[in-house]
């Protein structure tokens, strides 16, 4: 776990606790069924059927105090930015190009994890498009190692404990008694509440700072949309009607592209960007 992520936390209301542990896994076993394509396709993150889906690209830098958007880190390495395309190319210079990038050196875009201003943003167009008050379903991956608060000492490492540690109960964690689910390669823990419950995901590192964790899977009782951050890929995708989808692509608080079922996801993805 990094220094930059623990710098995330401050001033976390502590009236607010994560969604509650579900009692069966049955409101999960309907995505395994809909999961299609080869790896890294749009449709082996988020299940098939949904009218549009749209990836959001995790902001990069997310441990500075100003994030970069990937078109920015595109432009200056003189890529190009496009809906499939891959971090790992956009971030080297074109070939050919022999000028020192102005963004070199700056922090990759996190992992299997939404950053949380953006999950908010996500969340209030989810809401706007969710009849409340809905139940909604929260996939955690089970192979997050601080989730029941423990390790989270070494998360500190270059700025220290706060001065006075004021250990957290055991209640504001997320209940690892929680049934799981297998999608194929995943374990994932089930918990429900509304959709604004996706921002209370994360673990209290003592009562005064939070660490959050986006979930990695969220969807509705009613099923109109699903939205997945994928533990290995650097940005989220969401499936659900053409109007949510629009909403998304428009938010002006995330970096959205439409994609298609089909399209890839994975490493070599990005046809258009050459090493």
């Amino acid at each position: 776990m990094c220094c930059s992520r623990a710098l995330l936390i401050h001033n976390r209301c502590v009236d607010n606790r994560p969604p509650r542990a579900a009692v069966d896994p049955g409101a999960a076993l309907w995505i395994a069924p809909r999961l299609s394509g080869q790896f890294g396709a749009v449709t082996r993150t988020v299940p098939a059927g949904f009218a549009a889906y749209a990836r959001i690209f995790h902001p990069a830098d997310p441990g500075a105090a100003v994030h970069r958007r990937w078109s920015e880190v595109a432009a200056a390495n003189g890529r190009i930015m496009h809906p499939l395309a891959q971090y790992a190319r956009i971030s080297t210079p074109a070939p050919g190009r022999t000028e020192p990038a102005p963004l070199a050196g700056i922090q990759a875009p996190a992992t299997g994890d939404l950053e949380p201003a953006c999950l908010r943003s996500v969340c209030e167009i989810l809401a706007r498009h969710t009849p409340a008050p809905a139940q909604c379903w929260f996939a955690v991956w089970e192979g997050w190692g601080d989730l029941d608060g423990s390790g989270h000492v070494a998360s500190f490492g270059l700025g220290g404990l706060p001065p006075q540690v004021r250990r957290a109960p055991a209640a504001w964690q997320l209940d690892l008694r929680a049934p799981k689910f297998a999608l194929p390669h995943r374990v994932y823990y089930l918990f429900t509440g509304p959709v604004g419950d996706a921002v209370e995901i994360g673990t209290w590192v003592n009562r005064d700072w939070f660490l959050p964790r986006s979930p990695n899977i969220f969807w509705p009782g009613g099923r109109s949309w699903c939205i997945a951050s994928e533990i290995d890929f650097d940005s989220t995708i969401v499936g659900g009607t053409t109007d949510l989808i629009a909403d998304v692509l428009h938010c002006d608080d995330l970096e959205a592209w439409p994609v298609a079922p089909d399209d890839s996801l994975a490493w070599d993805g990005d046809t258009i960007n050459q090493p």
